[in-house]
């Protein structure tokens, strides 16, 4: 046989096994990792308090008059008196039930379960019902049938198309101006118009986009855990199982989920050295929601290897030294990068908005949001100062007390991210994100609970300590419980809600105190001190990929 001449095949030859494609392999492990977690109690826990919610969803809290589910048998009871006490009753034990559930399933007791199964299983009862704990997404219906009439949600409210998508939205933003993006619009345009036009499922079709915006998120946020050297089952765990994000993102379907996506895709990609594909992602994400914006600073610096690798150096507690960056250096580019970053995604916003058609119209709407006094720590502040000066009869004071406050609360909020920005972002870009989206939620004029999940995404990423992580549950827990008693109050059972808001407090206290020692917090972040031919190894933004296994969780 002559050299570089292959032999032919003879008939004995075994036939090689082709490859097993990959959408085939995927979908092969989804079986098995969905009955493993079907086979966990408190799997079938969190799902029974996903039904209850479900339920209680069907009172006539946020349920509009003139919806096609009050002819399904049995809804019709609901809409009692007696009907919406029990049904206030139920969806308060599912809550209690969901986030029993959740802290179950806390990442020292979910080791090797797909919490992305989970998520698969508690999602389902949701998949054909109203809206859950809020109305947005009958606006978002509204305002996608006012642009199939070629009406600009920005120019005119649903009001001026009378009918049924305009007598289900809420009357208080029936003659206001779209608060969303363009890009949103269009979206909830494509979906009125993917359903039909049909008033009800055009409102539960609003889940389809958010679906895959927490698969997105669900496929994503592990890899990103892995870049970075944090456990994912703890990331994942805080994001999307969290019930407070569950339940207003796939429940509710509000179009926060599309923002975050795209965040946490312009992040992925960021990591990868695509920056200018990432910039076009966090352009999107603002046309959705405009405050997905601040991720810009984030992605220029995960895209710049000079400050990963200096980042990964620091983190890795080597002395400074040839290679390494100092504090100054790294500031300063993290600066420069920043400004460039910054002009190319308004630029990328800018064209988004003119492909649209739509216009600019969002700048004025972002106004909407504020007209209506919620649980905002401004709002309630500037509240109590208005009371207090118009009992000493300072009515000027009085008047002008929550819009000073408000004022007041959002100059913080943007020293506070210019902190983070200078101070954080340039050694741990992804914490200086989600503390800034937790800023803009916290210290803005309105506050709802969806509003949190902006940080609440990426606060795993973060490298929370002990301390945040139980922090984060609480607050979790006690803005979903807010919520809740929030639907028995519209539902005339205000002391129904009480008392299971005191109880499901009492659980979670007693809780607390179990479990407070398993939660993942400071020791399990710590990092190995690598020998010289560790380096290599090191992830690009810091966690060597040798950790002892006493400390993984």
């Amino acid at each position: 046989m002559s050299q570089g001449v292959l032999p032919s095949a003879s008939p004995t030859t075994q036939p090689i096994p082709s490859r097993p494609r990959p959408v085939r392999t995927a979908l092969a492990g989804v079986r098995p990792a969905l009955a493993e977690a079907w086979a966990v109690a408190a799997v079938r826990r969190g799902l029974l308090g996903v039904v209850l919610i479900t339920v209680g969803s069907l009172t006539p809290g946020y349920l509009p008059e003139a919806n096609p589910v009050h002819a399904v048998p049995g809804v019709a009871l609901l809409q009692t008196g007696l009907g919406a006490t029990l049904g206030t009753a139920v969806m308060l034990l599912g809550v209690g039930l969901l986030i029993d559930a959740w802290v179950a399933l806390r990442p020292s007791r979910s080791v090797g379960l797909s919490l992305p199964a989970v998520l698969a299983i508690w999602s389902v009862p949701f998949l054909l019902a109203p809206p859950v704990f809020s109305a947005d997404a009958y606006a978002y219906a509204a305002e996608g049938w006012l642009m199939h009439h070629g009406l600009n949600p920005y120019d005119v409210g649903v009001g001026s198309l009378p009918g049924p998508f305009a007598d289900q939205t809420v009357m208080v933003w029936r003659w206001t101006p779209a608060p969303y993006g363009p890009l949103d619009l269009v979206l909830n345009h494509a979906v009125v118009d993917l359903f039909g036009g049909h008033p009800y499922w055009a409102v539960v079709g609003m889940r389809l986009p958010v679906l895959l915006a927490v698969a997105t998120m669900a496929g994503l946020l592990p890899r990103l855990a892995d870049r970075i050297g944090v456990d994912r089952q703890l990331v994942l765990w805080l994001a999307l199982v969290n019930p407070l994000t569950f339940v207003h993102l796939v429940g509710g379907a509000h179009n926060d989920a599309l923002m975050m996506a795209l965040v946490v895709v312009a992040l992925w990609l960021a990591l990868q050295g695509r920056l200018l594909l990432a910039i076009i992602a966090v352009a999107a994400a603002a046309a959705i929601k405009v405050p997905a914006i601040l991720a810009v600073l984030a992605v220029a610096v995960l895209a710049d290897p000079v400050l990963t690798r200096a980042n990964a150096l620091s983190l890795a507690r080597f002395r400074p030294g040839r290679g390494l960056l100092d504090t100054r250096e790294r500031v300063l580019r993290t600066i420069r990068r920043g400004v460039v970053a910054s002009v190319l995604v308004i630029a990328a916003f800018l064209l988004i908005n003119l492909a649209t058609g739509l216009g600019f119209g969002w700048i004025p709407g972002m106004n909407v949001p504020g007209m209506v006094k919620t649980m905002s720590p401004s709002t309630m502040l500037g509240e109590l100062f208005s009371q207090l000066f118009y009992a000493l009869g300072l009515y000027d004071l009085s008047w002008t007390s929550v819009r000073v406050v408000r004022t007041l609360f959002m100059v913080g909020a943007v020293v506070l991210i210019g902190w983070l920005a200078l101070a954080v972002a340039h050694r741990r870009p992804l914490a200086s994100l989600a503390w800034s989206f937790i800023a803009v939620a916290l210290c803005g004029p309105v506050l709802h609970g969806w509003y949190l999940s902006w940080g609440g995404v990426l606060l795993g990423l973060s490298r929370p300590s002990r301390v945040m992580v139980r922090t984060a549950v609480w607050v979790s827990s006690g803005l979903l419980v807010y919520i809740a008693v929030n639907l028995a109050w519209k539902n005339d059972a205000t002391v129904l809600g009480a008392v299971a808001a005191g109880l499901i407090a009492w659980r979670l206290w007693e809780l607390d105190r179990t479990f407070a020692a398993e939660f993942p917090g400071e020791p399990g972040w710590r990092l190995l001190v690598p020998r010289p031919g560790d380096v290599a190894r090191l992830s690009p933004l810091g966690a060597t990929s040798v950790r002892r296994s006493s400390l993984s969780r």
